[in-house]
């Protein structure tokens, strides 16, 4: 035994003086996208191809401002003083679509379904990191979570203080979208979920 212990503390003393500490180096930056404006379309497409980013620039800010004014309606009657905003959670996991079909049919399933449904925006889609398994959107409550990177060492006031504001604010710019493949999982696990039903059951998820 003492041989043992022995063995072990010289191996310890060994490792200990070969440890170095390892440091962290930055090996890029992601740039942030330019916001897409009729401004930036004129500086940066030839004239022949600005006429279609125009018409989407417009047909999306009138779009917005019917999600806007749907959802202020909402809030107002809902008699909510301060916006309830969602937590931040992890969508793709939270409406797995890779399961035995029939499972879709279940009720752990047709609960997902209904907080999916809760979720939907006015125009159609869905936010991003919305967790599924949480409880459905009530009357009144924001259709997108704060979307924001963790605060991480080193963040400055300014940092902490836009992540403060970003968690207890509307946030409009992903509303709806598809990055992290937000909508496009939804759509994918409501059409499992309606194959699995018999059709007078699977109405309320075909809208």
């Amino acid at each position: 035994m003492k041989t043992l212990i022995s063995r072990m503390s010289i191996e310890l003393v060994i490792l200990a003086g070969v440890c170095v500490p390892m440091q962290a180096k930055v090996i890029g930056q992601n740039t942030p996208a330019n916001p897409l404006t009729a401004e930036y379309v004129r500086a940066t497409l030839p004239k022949n191809q600005q006429a279609a980013w125009f018409l989407y620039i417009d047909r999306s800010a009138k779009q917005q401002a019917v999600d806007r004014a749907a959802w202020a309606t909402e809030f107002k009657a809902s008699g909510r003083t301060t916006v309830l905003i969602p937590p931040q959670g992890d969508s793709g996991r939270s409406m797995p679509v890779d399961k035995d079909p029939a499972w879709y049919g279940t009720a752990d399933a047709l609960k997902i379904a209904g907080v999916i449904l809760s979720f939907q925006t006015p125009n159609g889609g869905w936010s991003k990191n919305l967790s599924m398994t949480q409880p459905a959107r009530v009357p009144g409550e924001f259709y997108a979570a704060p979307n924001q990177a963790p605060t991480l060492p080193g963040a400055t006031d300014a940092d902490r203080a836009q992540a403060n504001e970003r968690a207890h604010n509307a946030d409009w710019g992903w509303m709806a979208t598809l990055d992290n493949d937000a909508t496009n999982t939804e759509l994918r696990f409501l059409h499992l979920v309606i194959a699995a039903l018999p059709a007078g059951k699977s109405a309320p998820y075909r809208k």
